[in-house]
């Protein structure tokens, strides 16, 4: 009897030891200052990799991604932020889809305005005016199992790169969250 109840309970006792893993990492890093490392970053390599690990889940999720990049590929950042900062806001762009759909990732680059456009557009079930206006809060969430620290700490290691994160949605018809990147200017 006791070890039915282990094989019955088993996944869903390891489910929340992931998500309180999740939980206390992301405290830690918002409580911990980054240490930046400000450098060339090839931009088209973090996005390929991200798309990557993250197909997985879409491919569980009946969520396709798809990446388009345009123009030079470098920008002024810290790589290891800047990948953790893009893939929360794909998963979230793959959380945010019930039924099936896709996550767009598109690379441009503005060279008048010196800066690499990234825009992730996904899908899924878009957020009211109201949710919109909270995004980016301090445990602030539209998911059940969420706390909103990693929107937050996105949005922050964004800033912090000298860059910026905004939101649009339309409920019912998806996200799109822009993220403009200092374009590196050296060699």
């Amino acid at each position: 009897m006791i070890d039915e109840n282990v094989k019955k309970f088993a996944p869903i006792i390891l489910e929340e030891l992931d998500r309180t893993n999740k939980i206390i990492s992301e405290y830690l890093t918002l409580a911990k200052p980054a240490s930046f490392q400000l450098q060339k970053v090839n931009i088209d390599d973090i996005l390929h990799t991200s798309v990557h690990l993250l197909s997985p889940l879409g491919t569980m999720t009946n969520v396709s991604l798809h990446l388009y990049t345009e123009g030079k590929s470098d920008v002024y950042g810290d790589a290891h932020y800047l990948k953790q900062a893009l893939l929360n806001v794909m998963k979230n762009g793959i959380e945010a889809i019930e039924y099936g759909g896709a996550v767009t990732v598109h690379k441009t680059v503005d060279e008048k305005e010196k800066e690499v456009i990234i825009t992730i557009r996904d899908t899924g079930k878009g957020m009211t005016e109201d949710e919109l206006k909270n995004i980016g809060l301090p445990y602030y969430t539209t998911k059940s199992k969420g706390t909103g620290l990693g929107t937050m700490i996105a949005s922050r290691l964004i800033r912090q790169m000298g860059g910026t994160m905004a939101y649009e949605s339309r409920l019912n018809e998806g996200t799109t969250v822009t993220i403009t990147l200092p374009l590196y200017e050296g060699d």
